[in-house]
């Protein structure tokens, strides 16, 4: 009985950690997400997130960076990432966090924090139509 108890408690524990694994999201954020972000200075630049299963990106098309996005965690209808440049790092700042939350079902509020965790950015994001199902 012992084991038994023991194998279930494994299971459980297991399962608790496929729920909290990296790469799992709602489907709430699949699509490809554009709009414009502000610095704290008041300058502004375009910003494009798409989102798949198991896919997470940003590209910056203006200041000419990007790279992929790490699922950190979801919470209610907003999702952290880390930011992690592929390109342009000598032109942006890496290891920051961004935070998408959904506010209508195609609209989402940005915001970017610098690695200290400090507010460095915010922004204003829209779903492209039909993005959900194909990446335009």
């Amino acid at each position: 009985m012992k084991t038994f108890v023991l194998v279930c408690a494994l299971l459980m524990s297991f399962t608790c950690q496929a729920d909290d694994a990296p790469g799992q999201l709602t489907n709430r954020y699949i699509g490809v997400w554009k709009g414009l972000g502000r610095q704290n200075n008041n300058s502004e630049w375009t910003i494009k997130i798409t989102i798949r299963p198991n896919y997470y990106r940003i590209d910056y098309p203006s200041l000419n960076c990007g790279g992929v996005l790490e699922f950190i965690k979801e919470i209610d209808k907003s999702v952290m990432f880390k930011e992690l440049l592929t390109y342009g790092a000598d032109k942006c700042i890496n290891n920051g966090t961004t935070i998408l939350s959904i506010v209508a079902k195609n609209n989402a509020l940005f915001d970017w924090f610098y690695p200290d965790g400090s507010h460095g950015a915010e922004g204003d994001l829209t779903r492209l139509p039909d993005s959900a199902a194909e990446d335009k």
